[in-house]
């Protein structure tokens, strides 16, 4: 183990073995990262979901996955050669890594075509209700819906050269799972972010308004038990409780569907009113205990899932606001 990575674990102050492991995934995703700074990767690809939130912005709660986007469509991109560089990057910095390549034909689903008007029952809407209209359309949009499998999938098995902290054992395997999705949808806008360590970096990272229209992109799309959809979810509360805005071109763009026009504020209110319909009606359909379930080793403040529960859930999707 390098001094470098002795001092980045040091630095997250951890009090059990569970600690430990989140600590050294979220320094050995550093070290990716950095290792694909340096090979060029960013400047043909964008950090679009999976470790960004918890990198760049603080989330509270871990994740396996790396997740990116071209910014064009690139017959010639090699994802081995990247992961060449990456593999130099960790040797250097005390760790060894495998790559096993992934399947990405199976399928996700196809949205969730069991909806109906009475999903939404005396919770969402009554009959009387204005909002119905919105809910006729969340209802046919939500059955079109699913989620652009990857190009690149790779599963990533990383391991120390020497043991690292007590309480981990030094065979134990870091799994990463890293995917490279093929297309930049419309409306993205995207930022630059620096790190200092393991040694000075640059990330191309979608901003906070695009990466919260992945994160429901996700939600409207992911089948239930999807890795993905837990940790959206988790997500979804943490844009929601700061205050961002949802890209909604970007949105609209990621979904196909583009039955109102997001560029004037009259349209950009009538898509917000499905979005919000739409995540009422998938809400209803989410299995909180599983979730929370699934969750937990992930998260650092385990309090708040006990708020989970589809009344939560409604509630604060009618603080949702557009850009």
């Amino acid at each position: 183990m390098t001094s470098v990575v002795a001092s980045m674990i040091k630095s997250f102050g951890c009090k059990n073995p569970m600690e430990y492991k989140n600590a050294v995934k979220e320094i050995v995703q550093g070290i990716i990262l950095c290792g694909l700074s340096r090979a060029g990767f960013f400047s043909k690809a964008i950090l679009c979901e999976g470790c960004v939130l918890r990198t760049f912005y603080g989330l509270d709660s871990f994740t396996s996955s790396m997740n990116f986007l071209l910014k064009e469509p690139d017959t010639d991109f090699s994802l081995p050669y990247y992961l060449t560089v990456v593999r130099s990057e960790l040797n250097a910095n005390g760790f060894s890594m495998t790559s096993e390549k992934q399947e990405t034909t199976f399928s996700r689903g196809r949205g969730f075509p069991g909806f109906s008007l009475d999903d939404v029952a005396s919770k969402a809407v009554d009959s009387s209700s204005p909002k119905i209209p919105h809910v006729a359309s969340a209802v046919s949009a939500l059955s079109a819906i699913s989620t652009q499998p990857a190009n690149f999938s790779y599963k990533l098995k990383i391991s120390p050269n020497e043991p690292l902290v007590s309480g981990v054992a030094p065979d134990e395997n870091i799994l990463i799972f890293f995917e490279v999705y093929g297309r930049l949808a419309s409306g993205a806008t995207y930022d630059v972010r620096y790190i200092l360590l393991p040694s000075p970096y640059s990330v191309c990272v979608l901003d906070l308004p695009s990466l919260f229209a992945r994160s429901i992109y996700n939600i409207l799309g992911r089948p239930e038990g999807d890795r993905f959809l837990w940790h959206a979810v988790y997500e979804y509360v943490w844009f929601v409780s700061h205050s961002v805005s949802v890209n909604m071109n970007y949105l609209n763009s990621c979904l196909e569907h583009n039955e109102h026009n997001g560029g004037n504020p009259e349209g950009r209110e009538a898509a917000l009113e499905n979005l919000k319909a739409m995540l009422e009606l998938r809400f209803k359909k989410i299995n909180f205990h599983e979730a929370k379930g699934s969750l937990r080793p992930f998260v650092e403040d385990q309090e708040q899932l006990g708020l989970w529960s589809f009344d939560f859930f409604e509630s604060i999707t009618k603080k949702l606001s557009a850009v």
